[in-house]
């Protein structure tokens, strides 16, 4: 699909679109391929940052004298596996936490470890 410029409207190009040239057309593919790849990173730029919040939250159970101790275990250890559970997913884990997230109508489907008591 050819891509255009918007100019002013003239003789030459009535509708006031201009066709890129080969070059680009090659420099916005190259733009695009590069920002198509950065998506997974930023991804899992933010999913570390939810895990590291969720983590936060439940430190407290993990002193000696925790009564939660065991119980917050295993979902602290799922939390901190979602990159080896999940390796090249950073976008769909972002996905499955909105969707779990939505306040009218939320929907787990079991990428995100549940938190105990809850």
């Amino acid at each position: 699909m050819p891509r255009y410029h918007l100019k002013a409207v003239s003789a030459q190009y009535p509708d006031g679109r201009v066709p890129f040239t080969a070059q680009e057309e090659l420099d916005r593919d190259t733009e695009e391929a590069m920002q198509a790849s950065l998506v997974e990173p930023r991804a899992w730029v933010r999913v570390r940052a939810i895990r590291n919040q969720l983590l936060s939250e439940t430190d407290y159970t993990q002193v000696d004298d925790s009564l939660n101790k065991g119980t917050y275990k295993a979902y602290r250890a799922e939390l901190r596996n979602l990159p080896q559970t999940y390796p090249d997913s950073g976008v769909a884990l972002l996905k499955s936490w909105d969707a779990k997230q939505d306040e009218v109508n939320p929907v787990d489907d079991g990428k995100w470890p549940t938190k105990p008591g809850t």
